[in-house]
């Protein structure tokens, strides 16, 4: 599933941004792609309006994550990243 396509192309290059488009909104799946280190999760539903915006994020160096998602987010960043959750632009 996603989880193990994210662990591996982290393995495989650990630098890479990866940013995630997925139906999945349960916080358990969303907390764990996080803290595998993937830079930005969308929920496919709001790519209309998410999209550019985590583009944008990921490509900052930032970390995103649709909106709605982000009550279910808190401290799930890895660590290491040092990156910031980043919100959309008002």
């Amino acid at each position: 599933g996603e989880a193990n396509i994210a662990r591996r192309l982290l393995e495989l290059q650990p630098d890479l941004r990866v940013l995630l488009l997925s139906v999945h909104d349960e916080a358990t799946v969303v907390n764990q792609m996080l803290r595998l280190g993937i830079a930005g999760f969308v929920l496919k539903r709001t790519v209309a309006t998410d999209l550019i915006p985590a583009v944008n994020e990921v490509l900052r160096g930032a970390v995103y994550v649709s909106p709605s998602l982000r009550p279910v987010t808190p401290g799930a960043v890895k660590p290491e990243l040092g990156k910031e959750l980043s919100a959309p632009p008002i």
